[in-house]
C-alpha cells in the first residue's frame, strides 16, 4: 500500500482557470478506516461536511459510525461547558492535531475558518449524534436550533461530567483507539479475543483500487463480541482514569494517528507525483498559509 492507501491527483484542469483534486482509495481501505481509525486520513476527512455524489448504503451507514465516534471523542477533549462552535472545531481538530502539513505549510487559522464557513453545515451532519447523547444523558443540554439548521449562533452547551457518561461515549470510539487507550492508562489492560469486524477488513487483498461507489461486502457492525469488547474497555478506563488523563492520552493517541498517516502520505505524494509537481503544489500551499497569517 502505498501511503494510507490514497493516491490523489492535484492537478486536473476543469476550466481554463481552475484545476481540481480528487483522490481515489480501495473500498476496503475505505472501510477499514472508517470503523478502525487506523489513518484518521480519509475519515478524518469525512469529518467535515461533504457532498455526497452517489450514495452507498454500506459506506453510508460505516459513515454514521465515524460521526458519531468523532462526535464522542470531541466530547471527552472538551470541558464541561463549551459552545456548539467549540464543538464543531474539536470535531475539526482531531484530524489536524499532529499532521506534519499543519506545522509546515497550512493556514494557522484552517479550522475555526472550516466551521466558520460551514456552521449550518455541521450542525445538519452532526444533529443526529448530538440528539443521540442528549437523549443518553451524556449532554445536558443542547442547542435550540439544532432542529433548525439554517440559523448560526454560539450557543452555550453543557455535557454531564460522571463516570458513567464518559464510559458511555468511549464505547462509542474505534475498538483499536479503545485498545491503545488501555495500554497506556490501564495497569492490566483487559485480554480481548480477536474483533471479528477487524478479521473481516484484514482478511482479502486491498489491491485493487476502486472508487466510493462501488459494492463492498458488508461488514457486519453488530457483532457481540464487538460490543462485548467495548464494554469491556470502557469501563476500566471511566472507572480507573481521571478525565484530565483520559483527554491527554486520547489526543495525543489521535495525534500521534494523524501524524504518522500524513507523513506517509506527504512522502507518497511525492513519490507519485514526482519532484517538480511535489513543489508546485508545497509552493501553493505555503503561499495560501502565508496570505493567511
Amino acid at each position: 500500500m502505498v501511503g494510507v492507501g490514497v493516491h490523489f491527483n492535484p492537478f486536473v484542469p476543469h476550466s481554463p482557470l481552475n484545476q481540481v483534486k480528487y483522490g481515489v482509495i480501495a473500498t476496503r481501505a475505505l472501510q477499514t478506516d472508517l470503523t478502525s481509525w487506523q489513518h484518521l486520513y480519509i475519515s478524518g476527512r469525512l469529518h467535515k461536511p461533504v457532498e455526497i455524489l452517489i450514495p452507498h448504503d454500506t459506506i453510508l451507514s460505516l459513515q454514521s459510525h465515524n460521526l458519531r465516534a468523532a462526535a464522542a471523542a470531541a466530547l471527552l477533549l472538551l470541558p464541561h461547558t463549551f459552545t456548539e462552535h467549540e464543538l464543531y472545531e474539536a470535531i475539526c481538530r482531531i484530524s489536524y492535531s499532529g499532521d506534519v502539513r499543519m506545522a509546515l505549510a497550512e493556514d494557522p487559522n484552517k479550522i475555526s475558518r472550516i466551521v466558520s464557513g460551514g456552521f449550518h453545515h455541521f450542525r445538519a451532519l452532526y444533529r443526529s449524534s448530538l440528539q443521540h447523547f442528549l437523549d443518553s444523558g451524556c449532554l445536558c443540554s443542547a442547542p435550540a436550533e439544532l432542529s433548525a439548521a439554517g440559523t448560526q449562533s454560539d450557543t452555550l452547551m453543557e455535557q454531564e461530567s460522571s463516570t458513567s457518561s464518559r464510559r458511555f461515549l468511549l464505547q462509542h470510539l474505534p475498538m483499536s483507539v479503545l485498545a491503545s487507550l488501555s495500554r497506556h492508562l490501564l495497569p492490566t489492560p483487559p485480554y480481548l479475543p480477536r474483533s471479528p469486524l477487524a478479521s473481516h477488513f484484514r482478511e482479502g487483498s486491498t489491491s485493487h483500487s476502486s472508487k466510493m461507489c462501488e459494492n463492498p461486502s458488508s461488514p457486519t457492525l453488530k457483532q457481540p463480541s464487538v460490543a462485548t469488547s467495548a464494554a469491556a474497555l470502557s469501563r476500566p478506563l471511566a472507572l480507573s482514569t481521571s478525565r484530565k488523563m483520559l483527554c491527554a492520552e486520547l489526543a495525543a493517541q489521535l495525534a500521534r494517528r494523524v501524524r504518522l498517516a500524513s507523513a506517509r502520505q506527504a512522502i507518497a505524494g511525492v513519490l507519485a507525483a514526482g519532484p517538480a509537481h511535489a513543489m508546485r503544489y508545497l509552493s501553493k500551499k505555503l503561499a495560501k498559509a502565508w496570505m493567511k497569517t
